[in-house]
């Protein structure tokens, strides 16, 4: 007897023509040879006392395959590969848990290769607790999300304690340590400037009292005890010691500035990318286009704050020789 189309009662598979089938010669049940080796004996053993015996029902077929216009259907919708749920086609990230998603060919994916990879995570709202759809200030979290891009998931919970308790202030340990060039470093261009500027004024302005110092310091370490007469070895320090009290007012500016830009950095950078998210979304309602546009405008610009850094000393040192050019 032909046991093709079966099923098999010891594990539910159907059984196919070139399958090991093993028949109980008590009731007449097909199976597997593994499910009767499985079992020991006939997965109908218990009931040959009833005296059961196997009747064979209509042959069932394999499943069919998806249509073309089911397939067509589909190709309508693409599925997020983190938590499996259903988008649209044109869709970068999923709606459901905010992961990216492959949408396509690799030239219309703004995220890259980098995260092509079936185990992506979403980048932006990882360890976001807030609901992506909740807004702040009148920007979605998604969005912010979106734009911010690097430590989203330390920015946003600042952004939402900032507006609900309506404080002015915060503190940014990497505004202080990095002061301006963090600025740089997140786009705030024009901030970044007014720091650069109020600094470089400061440096500018002590760069005689700072250059008396280092004559008289580096003066002082190369008096010889042996040669030098004491009482000229005490004078010359207390020389030193009266040009680095007149240095130190500098230095207290710089990290007064330094304190000014960490308790202020993160509500400025708040006010910066609510404000661009919101621009950003009046000009591209569509998430695709919104999305790519956030993508490009916001994140970090590392490169861009070491340029800072360097173009901050060129010109100082421009401006230097251009003093000296002027006094000879």
């Amino acid at each position: 007897m032909n046991y093709t189309g079966q099923v098999c009662s010891g594990c539910g598979k159907l059984m196919s023509e070139n399958e090991d089938i093993v028949v109980c010669p008590v009731c007449g049940t097909p199976q597997h040879r593994e499910c009767w080796e499985e079992n020991g004996e006939c997965v109908n053993a218990a009931r040959h006392a009833e005296k059961f015996v196997w009747q064979a029902e209509e042959a069932q077929s394999e499943p069919e395959k998806e249509s073309p216009a089911s397939e067509g259907q589909s190709a309508e919708v693409q599925c997020c590969v983190a938590c499996g749920g259903e988008n649209s086609k044109n869709a970068l990230t999923c709606i459901h848990c905010g992961a990216p998603l492959l949408g396509g060919s690799q030239a219309q994916n703004p995220f890259g290769p980098f995260f092509n990879v079936a185990s992506a995570t979403n980048p932006f709202l990882y360890g976001v607790a807030l609901d992506p759809d909740s807004e702040i200030e009148g920007a979605k979290v998604k969005d912010i999300a979106c734009y911010v891009q690097t430590a989203s998931s330390r920015y946003i919970p600042k952004f939402k304690d900032l507006s609900e308790k309506k404080k002015k202030v915060s503190f940014n340990w990497a505004a202080l340590f990095f002061g301006p060039y963090w600025f740089f470093y997140r786009k705030m261009w024009k901030v970044g400037l007014i720091f650069v500027g109020i600094l470089l004024a400061v440096e500018l302005a002590f760069t005689g009292i700072a250059q008396d110092f280092q004559d008289l310091y580096y003066s002082y370490l190369e008096m010889d005890p042996k040669v030098v007469a004491s009482e000229q070895i005490v004078s010359a320090f207390d020389e030193v010691v009266d040009a680095m009290l007149k240095v130190l007012p500098m230095f207290a500016i710089q990290g007064v500035l330094g304190i000014v830009a960490g308790f202020l950095a993160d509500p400025i950078y708040k006010r910066h990318v609510i404000k661009d998210v919101k621009n950003l979304r009046q000009q591209f309602s569509e998430n695709r286009a919104y999305e790519a546009a956030s993508l490009k405008r916001g994140g970090t610009a590392i490169f861009i704050a070491f340029a800072a850094y360097f173009g901050y000393n060129v010109i100082y040192n421009l401006l230097l020789s251009l003093a000296a050019l002027l006094i000879n």
